[in-house]
């Protein structure tokens, strides 16, 4: 398994951008498909791939925007997804580990994220509660890691 930018491997953008699509849909409900396809193209949002034998498995992208309701904080860890088949191999955590290694190299000492049922998730993995945010008729769990000194 292999971890590369999504921008070197651009045949994989249309299928992880439907994964993080249909997997937050109340995070859609006003924006098209091809709209979000075209976000997921957009030259500052940097977007991880994991790669399984030519086979696409998981993303995870670093964003400067991700909760509407809190533009203050960035950058985000976000749209944080594998395939069912490929869970709890450690995927997920290589992609988080990309995404915080990326943001360290663009100089930022915190990192953020937003989730409404994976908290335990990823305090498992130092990240700290902030707050919560009622937002897309759910509430969001906003969490902080601090990356360096």
């Amino acid at each position: 398994m292999t971890i590369d930018y999504l921008r070197n491997v651009p045949e994989y953008t249309s299928t992880v951008a439907k994964w993080i699509y249909d997997t937050f849909p109340h995070e859609f409900e006003t924006t098209t498909f091809e709209a979000w396809l075209e976000v997921m193209k957009h030259p500052e949002r940097v977007t991880f791939v994991a790669l399984e034998n030519g086979r696409a498995v998981g993303t995870a992208s670093l964003d400067f925007e991700d909760l509407p309701p809190k533009p203050d904080l960035t950058p985000w860890l976000a749209s944080v997804y594998v395939l069912p088949e490929y869970r709890s191999q450690g995927i997920g955590e290589k992609l988080i580990t990309a995404v915080e290694k990326e943001a360290v190299a663009k100089g930022f000492r915190y990192i953020y994220l937003h989730t409404s049922d994976r908290a335990n998730f990823y305090a498992k993995r130092g990240w700290q509660i902030l707050l919560t945010v009622d937002y897309w008729g759910k509430t969001n769990t906003v969490m902080i890691k601090k990356l360096a000194d």
